[in-house]
């Protein structure tokens, strides 16, 4: 253990160790008081980071609900509340239609998403194991890019019609077509929980029903279902969750047609003139009062599941053959997987080359002038360095926050360190939970004046972005720093080092896989985010998916696909560098 030690930690250590008999020689005052500094100092900055994220949080909670319960006297009053209750238009339609919208979402997107996973792991479909990427590029898309794509596609002479010479078979606005749109970006979710939970049963047993004389189909309905059902569950509540706190989508598809989701309602109380802030706090109290409980109830479906059948992966002979089948059923996955993940992108890269959108599609209407903006147009370039600059600071901030929050919350003893690194680990998943739209309402109401006028400036981005994805990484780097025994810790601690320096040589150098997956995770989605943004964002502070964002609100589709396709493509470069990057720190982790 102590040539481990010594390796790691360098030469500090050796002239401590050196030629002396044992550790018992030592000063143990002076290794005592380097012992009791350093825990001193990692504490206040555990501390530091600690209350940063409660404060923030709980400042901003504590603002959307007085704005919520206040009278336009500036008493406490119910009138808010009761006007919402009272008035369709201001609660009871918008979540009507949220609603109306959640349970057919998540229905199909984990219908869709259970069967390609199934496909995937158990039967013997050619290729199964590379659906994933497919099934994960309409993801990768932002929402409203995707529903901007879908306008592309099916507007009255749009690309199907100028391709097939004939209508779209659907609209390309309302509720039929937020909710295919909204599927497609959402299974994902289903097709990743399914897959790993029937990665993680044993094969055995359906193979056990099979030997039993029970049809495939009994096998699949009495068996499979039943190992996948803790991941069906979740799946529902997950895609439940995220369609009600999306916005971008119902927005491009729905409000054209008049259409409201709480979302929507919330920013239009909010960002429409005159402003009804306290109607949009009673709202988004609402929508988070929801997020919360779906949360609670996956927590509860979390520690009530018991998976006892884990045998690792499912061999080739433990799949099931799809006989007759196999090539018809591949040939209509693959084709259908194809065109739903690659037509967005490409509509967007072909709309991005056009001169004017509905002129015409030919070679004669390209051009790359609307790539040549976003290289001379003033505003396009400050919100390209402003996304990279809050997507860099935030993930930093992150993954800061994780590392101090995971540590302290299992390394320190239950005091009031460690009980408060608890806290602040279940705010940050809280704070993922709830919706951007909330979060950016909470932060306006906190920060607008007073004694940190935010508001207006790139910092309260920062704050809506680190306080969001936080969670992100702390899930990520806790459970990385639970497989990461403290016995390293430990003898290094008994060889004298501080904290800090056990921190920064030991633990770090082993969290390295788990912090290039953080900020990775943490950048891609403050690139991709629109929520918050889109009430936070003001002049000099916008980012690309803001003026994306705004571009396709004002039917300006050239543009704002041009500006899409490079946060796409920046987006997949992104996920591929933490790949690599992520594969060669576990390479060196593991040597």
């Amino acid at each position: 253990m102590a040539r481990i030690v010594r390796r790691l930690i360098g030469h500090h250590a050796s002239n401590d160790w050196g030629d002396r008999p044992g550790l018992e020689t030592r000063s143990v005052p002076t290794g005592l008081r380097v012992r009791r500094a350093s825990m001193a100092v990692a504490a206040a900055l555990s501390m530091l980071a600690v209350l940063g994220l409660l404060a923030f949080s709980l400042l901003g909670g504590w603002e959307l609900l007085r704005t919520a319960f206040e009278s336009a006297s500036g008493t406490w009053s119910f009138h808010p509340l009761y006007r919402a209750l009272t008035q369709h238009y201001m609660l009871a339609g918008p979540l009507l239609n949220s609603l109306l919208l959640a349970i057919p979402v998540a229905l199909a997107a984990t219908l869709l998403g259970g069967l390609l996973a199934w496909l995937a792991v158990r039967s013997d479909l050619p290729g199964g194991l590379w659906l994933l990427p497919l099934v994960a590029l309409p993801h990768v898309i932002p929402g409203f890019q995707l529903a901007s794509a879908w306008v592309e596609i099916f507007s009255h002479g749009g690309l199907w019609q100028a391709a097939l010479g004939v209508p779209a078979p659907m609209s390309a606005y309302g509720y039929a077509a937020i909710v295919v749109v909204m599927t497609l970006h959402l299974m994902l979710f289903p097709f990743l929980l399914v897959a790993s939970n029937l990665q993680a049963a044993d094969p055995a047993l359906e193979e056990a029903g099979r030997i039993a004389g029970l049809t495939p189909a009994k096998v699949f309905l009495r068996i499979t279902i039943p190992l996948a059902r803790p991941a069906l569950l979740g799946s529902l509540l997950l895609v439940f969750a995220y369609v009600m706190e999306e916005f971008g989508i119902p927005s491009l598809l729905g409000t054209p047609s008049g259409f409201e989701t709480l979302t929507t309602r919330i920013y239009g109380l909010a960002t429409t003139t005159p402003l009804d802030l306290s109607g949009a706090s009673v709202l988004a109290l609402v929508l988070g009062c929801i997020a919360l409980g779906v949360l609670w109830m996956q927590l509860r479906l979390w520690a009530g599941t018991r998976l006892e059948t884990l045998s690792g992966k499912a061999s080739r002979q433990g799949r099931v053959r799809l006989g007759r089948w196999r090539w018809p059923v591949a040939v209509l996955v693959w084709a259908a997987l194809c065109t739903v993940a690659l037509a967005p992108f490409g509509a967007l890269v072909l709309v991005s080359l056009l001169n004017s959108w509905g002129q015409g599609y030919g070679p004669d209407h390209w051009t790359g002038s609307r790539y040549a903006e976003l290289l001379h147009s003033e505003e396009l370039r400050r919100a390209l360095r402003n996304t990279l600059a809050l997507a860099l600071g935030s993930a930093l901030a992150g993954t800061a926050i994780a590392v101090v929050i995971a540590y302290a919350s299992q390394r320190f003893r239950p005091r009031f360190v460690g009980r408060l690194a608890l806290i602040a680990d279940r705010v940050s998943f809280v704070t993922f939970a709830v919706p951007g739209l909330v979060i950016g309402l909470a932060l306006i109401l906190a920060f607008s004046g007073g004694w940190l006028p935010l508001y207006g400036t790139p910092w309260i981005l920062l704050v809506a972005y680190t306080l969001r994805f936080s969670g992100v990484g702390v899930r990520t780097v806790a459970a990385r720093l639970s497989q990461i025994g403290v016995e390293l810790e430990a003898a290094a601690e008994v060889a004298g080092l501080s904290r800090l320096r056990i921190l920064a040589r030991i633990v770090l150098p082993l969290l390295a896989p788990a912090l290039v997956g953080s900020a990775v995770l943490i950048f891609v989605n403050e690139v991709k985010e629109i929520s918050a943004t889109s009430l936070l964002a003001s002049q000099g502070s916008e980012t690309l998916a803001y003026e994306a964002y705004i571009r396709f609100q004002e039917g300006n589709y050239t543009q704002g696909s041009a500006v899409s396709v490079v946060m796409i493509t920046g987006v997949i470069a992104v996920l591929l560098l933490g790949r690599l990057v992520g594969r060669s720190t576990q390479d060196l982790t593991t040597t």
